[in-house]
């Protein structure tokens, strides 16, 4: 039905409240994203059976806006992703969101991405997500609204935070981990300042 989809849209992508929608297919040709009034590139809420975001694949290069990734019960990857090398700003100055997504045990799919973003980073209600690996290319935050750049909370196995190693210098905003209950090491924050 969207197979005809070809090259860059000049708005953002948003798909949300889909409570049968297991796929994203017909989206294969999509490569690159505007962002909407809202500022999001690539918005993925409440779609309680979608396993997968495989379908855009072609999707590269940097994307003007953030990416909100919320409440995909069977979301497992962001695999999807992996040709997207840099991420923007929406208006709560948020650059990456992954909250409440119950199957996701890797965001690898984001191993692209590179330099400083320039909103703040929320990572949390991830239950099964034991790492951060993928994220090793960012080298700074910015901060949000809600004068927070770093927000870990609640991500049940999460072992892990040595993929944030990039990480240099001081951050404009607040720092929050909180509980993350496998988490017995900050090692990967060695690089913040101040």
């Amino acid at each position: 039905a969207l197979s005809g989809i070809r090259g860059s849209l000049p708005g953002a992508l948003t798909i949300s409240a889909n409570p049968h929608l297991t796929t994203l297919d017909g989206l294969q040709g999509v490569e690159g994203l505007g962002k909407n009034s809202a500022g999001d590139s690539l918005c993925l809420s409440s779609n309680d059976v979608l396993q997968s975001m495989d379908a855009l694949f072609a999707l590269h290069g940097s994307l003007p806006g953030a990416v909100i990734i919320e409440s995909n019960a069977n979301l497992t990857t962001l695999d999807g992703l992996r040709g997207v090398q840099g991420l923007g700003m929406n208006h709560d100055r948020d650059s990456l969101h992954l909250v409440s997504n119950t199957a996701l045990h890797s965001i690898e799919g984001l191993s692209a991405v590179r330099g400083a973003l320039p909103g703040a980073l929320t990572i949390r209600d991830n239950p099964n997500l034991t790492t951060l690996d993928g994220l090793e290319g960012v080298e700074g935050l910015g901060e949000n609204n809600g004068g927070t750049s770093l927000y870990l909370s609640a991500n049940a196995v999460l072992w892990s935070i040595k993929a944030l190693s990039g990480i240099r210098g001081s951050l404009p905003g607040a720092l929050t981990i909180s509980a993350n209950p496998h988490l017995t090491t900050l090692d990967g924050l060695q690089g913040v300042e101040g």
